[in-house]
């Protein structure tokens, strides 16, 4: 059992308050005026927010989202590149089609002959469909793991070294990829299955660290941004990734995985070295910033900070709670239709409409990079609403997410 700890109680305490939020009683969601002159106030200063240390912090967590991303954003296109496009009848295919190994520097052509699709250039891999199916899906079937596991590792060793370690391993398991696909298509399969228990592990820490260094002013923007990590990823890991693996090295895609590797080590040096759970413990933060952030988070009282007691966290009314289930509802919606434009449309456009794997990279580049700045947008949107004093906080998230 993990050791009960007043982190742990904190950690209650922030998840009740988090999902109190989603549905405050209108009767207390009128922001006040005091509220409404913060965020001026925090516009104003927005360079001064984006060069101090919670600044950096959000910058940080930014990445981390960033690179948990590149695995499940780059293996699609790694996939085509180890196995080529998957082979389909295609009686009517126009002749005028490019395969991307056309100009990949490799000696390959395509052609159709009696409704399938050819290839001459041999593919290190042979590996049928239903195999790639559950390469690319592997890594789901535990990854709704991970945030249990970080949370419970996070009893013992804390945020910092925590998130530290799970991004090691999820590096290792990246630099591990290669060498075990070519040993053997089952070990690399149940290495794509262990990387899902420490992909996303990011999720419930850095949520607890911005729940601490966060003031009310600059939660949503901050959040925000933090999370956009995962569309830049999307964005960049198959541009990154259709390029990389033409480079003509060791047959080009192991570097996806080396790259989605190398990525993690100087992040993991920089979490280790300059950030803390919370602004009162991080060693290089100014006295002035420290009690900016103190007196203007909310949801965290000092009681919550000094809890020496353990509570049983309220499981039944958490799960019974109908903000959480309606916000598990939409994420799962949201997020299973992410997961087929991550790991099926690349593979799509390769092998059924022909697409050359810089093209695919483009594609899901422009997709994918559109929503990095509409996040931050629909969040600039969301605390201008909180201007007028009629727009409750609850009434502004339900305009926006309706819009």
């Amino acid at each position: 059992m993990p050791q009960v700890t007043k982190d742990n109680v904190a950690t209650v305490v922030i998840v009740s308050e988090t999902f109190k939020d989603l549905a405050l009683p209108e009767k207390h969601e009128m922001p006040s005026k005091a509220a409404v002159e913060d965020l001026k106030e925090s516009e104003q200063n927005l360079w001064q927010m984006i060069f101090s240390w919670r600044g950096f912090i959000v910058l940080l967590m930014h990445a981390a989202y960033v690179i948990h991303g590149f695995s499940f954003s780059t293996v699609p296109i790694a996939l085509v590149c180890m196995c080529g496009p998957v082979a389909a009848p295609s009686r009517n295919a126009p002749s005028n089609t490019t395969s991307f190994f056309n100009t990949s520097g490799y000696s390959n052509s395509t052609g159709y002959e009696d409704g399938l699709l050819l290839q001459e250039k041999k593919y290190e891999f042979d590996w049928d469909s239903k195999t790639r199916g559950f390469l690319l899906s592997g890594v789901f079937f535990t990854n709704f793991l991970a945030p249990i596991l970080a949370s419970a590792l996070r009893g013992y060793l804390g945020n910092r070294v925590s998130l530290a370690l799970l991004t090691m391993i999820a590096a290792a398991m990246n630099f591990l990829s290669p060498v075990t696909a070519r040993a053997n298509v089952y070990i690399f399969l149940a290495v794509r299955v262990l990387s899902g228990f420490v992909l996303n592990s990011h999720m419930p820490i850095t949520s607890d660290t911005m729940a601490w260094w966060l003031p009310v002013s600059e939660k949503l923007t901050s959040v925000s941004f933090v999370v956009a990590g995962w569309y830049v990823s999307g964005s960049l890991g198959p541009l990154v990734s259709g390029y990389l693996c033409l480079i003509p090295f060791d047959g080009g895609w192991p570097l996806i995985f080396y790259f989605n590797g190398a990525v993690a080590i100087p992040w993991i040096i920089a979490w280790l070295l300059l950030s803390s759970r919370k602004p009162e413990d991080h060693p290089f933060i100014s006295q002035k910033e420290k009690t900016y952030i103190t007196s203007n988070r909310v949801g965290l009282s000092q009681d919550t900070a000094n809890a020496q007691t353990a509570e049983r966290p309220p499981y039944r009314r958490i799960f019974s709670s109908v903000p959480v289930i309606s916000f598990i509802v939409s994420a799962v919606a949201v997020f299973f239709n992410v997961t087929i434009l991550v790991t099926c449309m690349p593979v799509y456009m390769a092998s059924l409409l022909k697409y050359s794997l810089q093209e695919v990279g483009i594609i899901m580049c422009v997709a994918w990079g559109m929503r990095f700045p509409l996040a931050i947008a629909w969040s600039a949107f969301g605390n201008w609403l909180l201007r007028f004093e009629s727009i409750t906080l609850n009434r502004a998230r339900k305009i926006c997410f309706f819009l």
